[in-house]
């Protein structure tokens, strides 16, 4: 009995120290994992070509997630999203932009960068996906959600301007230059 009562002891104090939720992770593992991330994103740019490396892109962008999914509550959990969707964007093709950036605006309502998110929402859906209607509709809810903002002029002028072939836009710029 009495080797009974420490063996039950000590589950009793080991459940009570894992909370088995995602929130309930430790400190310490946090600080760790977002050390590992600031040295991703240090190791990130290959020094002599400037230039991202896919590879290393990918698992940095696998990492923000997972950030993300563990320490959801965490300030930084919607800044490594947004950078997450902007390294999926611009070095490995935009394959998981647009869900970030929804995970983002349904999770983080009160995230500073929001105006950006819608913004950079419908650009990468008229850049890189070619879906101007998307593209659109991003754009709209950033002028509706946020008309003070200096990104809802330029969504205005970019939804203008969706209707336009490449010379009428080269000779729109042109004649706004003064040429």
């Amino acid at each position: 009995m009495r080797k009974i009562i420490p063996i039950i002891l000590s589950l009793v104090l080991f459940s009570c120290t894992n909370t088995g939720t995602p929130e309930g992770a430790s400190e310490n593992s946090k600080i760790i994992q977002r050390e590992k991330i600031r040295q991703q994103e240090q190791q990130l740019i290959h020094s002599q070509t400037m230039t991202a490396n896919p590879k290393k892109a990918a698992k940095l962008v696998t990492d923000y997630v997972n950030f993300a999914n563990r320490y959801s509550s965490d300030s930084l959990a919607p800044e490594y999203l947004f950078k997450a969707a902007e390294l999926d964007a611009n070095v490995l093709g935009a394959g998981q932009t647009q869900q970030i950036y929804d995970r983002i605006i349904a999770r983080y309502p009160d995230y500073k960068r929001l105006p950006e998110v819608y913004f950079l929402k419908g650009f990468v859906y008229e850049q890189k996906m070619h879906n101007k209607n998307m593209a659109r509709q991003s754009y709209q809810k950033l002028i509706k959600e946020y008309p003070w903002h200096p990104l809802s002029k330029d969504a205005k002028t970019l939804i203008q301007n969706q209707s336009l072939s490449e010379e009428q836009l080269i000779l729109k710029l042109q004649r706004g230059n003064g040429q």
